[in-house]
């Protein structure tokens, strides 16, 4: 009668293992899924984006002059902030 009831807790501690097992694999096939749909989400932005036309990059680049002559920036800022506008043409 013994042996069955250590056959008993045993298969129980088994069950018990292996649920345990399935269900942190479950969660974390989850959180995957949950980051596979914000990267999805986060692209399809990136492509709905629309691009800056040629005016909008003009007025930018006039706006950064601005900002350069009235010394709210550096000179070595306003390059680096033209380099990154004409890059994007």
């Amino acid at each position: 009668m013994r042996r069955r009831g250590l056959r008993r807790v045993a298969t129980m501690a088994a069950v018990g293992g292996v649920a345990h097992y399935a269900g942190r694999k479950s969660a974390q096939a989850e959180e995957r899924g949950k980051q596979v749909e914000a990267q999805q989400a986060q692209a399809a932005q990136e492509q709905a984006a629309p691009q800056p036309s040629g005016d909008d990059k003009l007025e930018k680049l006039k706006k950064l002059g601005e900002l350069r002559d009235s010394g709210v920036i550096t000179e070595a800022e306003f390059g680096v902030e033209k380099q990154k506008i004409l890059a994007s043409l």
